[in-house]
């Protein structure tokens, strides 16, 4: 295998390579959801995984929330905004409006590479 990988150069054998079915309601959400369920779904996921590794390691992860505030409605805003707890994490998102709904916490404003603030 380590042979096939090296001239493939991609790995052939491991849990990367498997499909994973997510469900709400008995349908399937790759299908069926709406964009925000299914981004709902990948960030259940990425949370799990950040606790699963603090719980593994006794060290706080940071998850990196790119963009994900743009296919939610504003209760799943609101709880990835204000209701993860525990973990660390750096959200981005280009909607100043947004971060106006953040009770708690510290919002950085970068524009053209430059910071905005303190």
């Amino acid at each position: 295998m380590k042979k096939e990988d090296i001239i493939n150069k991609i790995t052939t054998v491991g849990p990367h390579r498997d499909d994973l079915e997510i469900f709400i309601n008995e349908k399937e959400a790759r299908i069926f959801g709406s964009q925000g369920q299914q981004r709902s779904c990948v960030l259940a996921l990425k949370l799990a995984e950040s606790s699963l590794l603090r719980e593994m390691t006794d060290i706080m992860p940071v998850a990196l929330l790119d963009d994900v505030m743009s296919e939610l409605d504003e209760k799943r805003q609101d709880y990835i905004l204000n209701h993860i707890k525990d973990l660390q994490v750096f959200i981005t998102c280009c909607d100043k409006n947004t971060v106006l709904r953040l009770k708690k916490g510290k919002t950085i404003h970068i524009s053209n590479g430059n910071l905005i603030g303190d």
